[in-house]
């Protein structure tokens, strides 16, 4: 199994999807085919709402576009496969103190439930999935001094306290689940 990234950094210009374009073909060389695509990007960042929506959002959107174009049956090459896109709890409910992060998600979760309404999927037997994981302890976590002194610590411990953290294990596991799920029907948001 191998995996491979793109830097978000040039997320802004032509050069990302071209980027983002490249890992497909070099997939698709190196392996003969695409079968699965995880789009996981996010940060917070209130105050740039360009670089929010760029990264949660706008890469999420390339990603699958892309994916599905090299996965899809009906092109030489494809033979189907799975997109996983993540997005967040924030996605499916309001989280008033990152409204920015919060629409982001949001737009990820109907972006993925239009495509599970794709009436060409008997053709290009991609699926796209969402997951919804809550608070998992990865960097997004690590809070700036800016954001300590602005009280944002006491609103993740409250969050914390509400609901247990998942364990980034176990969500591997749901995405491993969820692009091993054969049916030609499994489309959604978990």
């Amino acid at each position: 199994m191998t995996s491979s990234t793109v830097s978000l950094r040039e997320r802004d210009s032509p050069i990302y999807k071209e980027n983002v374009q490249n890992v497909f073909i070099q997939t698709k060389s190196h392996f003969g085919r695409v079968d699965i695509v995880v789009n996981n990007a996010g940060i917070f960042d209130e105050n740039d709402v360009k670089k929010c929506t760029s990264v949660n959002l706008n890469s999420v959107i390339c990603g699958t576009m892309l994916g599905v174009e090299h996965m899809r049956k009906n092109k030489e090459g494809g033979e189907g496969g799975v997109v996983v896109n993540m997005a967040s709890t924030a996605g499916l409910q309001p989280y008033p103190l990152i409204p920015v992060y919060t629409a982001t998600k949001h737009g990820i979760v109907g972006y993925t439930r239009c495509w599970g309404a794709n009436p060409d999927f008997p053709y290009q037997q991609v699926r796209v999935n969402c997951l919804c994981p809550h608070l998992t302890n990865t960097s997004l976590l690590q809070l700036t001094p800016e954001q300590k002194a602005a009280g944002v610590v006491r609103h993740v411990r409250l969050w914390e306290a509400w609901y247990p953290m998942a364990m980034k294990t176990a969500l591997r596991c749901v995405c491993v689940c969820v692009c091993a799920i054969g049916t030609e029907k499994c489309f959604g948001v978990l």
